[in-house]
């Protein structure tokens, strides 16, 4: 199979043939084949990770994912999505995920139009990355397979803002910062004392 896109702003007939080296092939006559031998399919479907967004809530975390169908020759069609989660180390590192959650399924996507689905994970302490993947079968076939794969920002679960208590203790016998307005009065209690002396 050779995927081929043709120029859409021409609109001659296109003669395709195709040869075939070989160092091993004796018959020379079997290396050309001309276009009525080939079969050629139209092929401009397409689809995309169109958004991936995570939030937490009581331990576990939300993992949205918008998939879209911009264009293709169903009106509609079925889609599978796969979620990795890597921690954000290994991700940068290209080392395999950590976990896989369960495959979920997006039924009757109209052309056109997107729909989502969502993941649900037990959040462990530190930064992750999570990484959707449309169709991870190959099911579908697509003129353009790269922005099948599609990963979430850094996120970061856990207690990372703790302050440090030596610094809280140092901090206690330390007056707040006074205000502009209290010290433009003082400025203007001094000057008006000194104009009095």
């Amino acid at each position: 199979m050779i995927p081929w896109i043709p120029d859409k702003d021409r609109t001659d007939t296109y003669n395709v043939s195709v040869e075939v080296s070989s160092s091993i092939n004796v018959d020379t006559t079997n290396d050309l084949a001309y276009v009525n031998k080939l079969s050629i399919e139209k092929l401009t479907t397409n689809i995309v990770v169109d958004a991936i967004k995570v939030t937490e809530s009581d331990g576990s975390a939300t993992i949205k994912v918008t998939v879209g169908y911009p264009q293709g020759e169903q009106s509609e069609l079925d889609v599978d999505v796969a979620m990795h989660v890597y921690k954000a180390s290994d991700y940068a590192d290209g080392n395999p995920p950590i976990d896989t959650l369960t495959l979920k399924s997006i039924t009757g996507l109209l052309r056109g139009d997107s729909k989502s689905v969502s993941f649900t994970w037990a959040v462990k302490d530190g930064s992750y990355i999570f990484v959707a993947i449309i169709d991870p079968d190959d099911l579908v076939k697509e003129v353009d397979e790269a922005d099948n794969t599609f990963p979430s920002k850094e996120q970061t679960f856990g207690d990372s803002n703790v302050a440090n208590l030596d610094d809280d203790e140092e901090d206690e016998g330390l007056l707040p910062a006074p205000s502009l307005v209290v010290v433009l009065a003082i400025f203007s209690m001094v000057a008006l004392i000194r104009r009095r002396i």
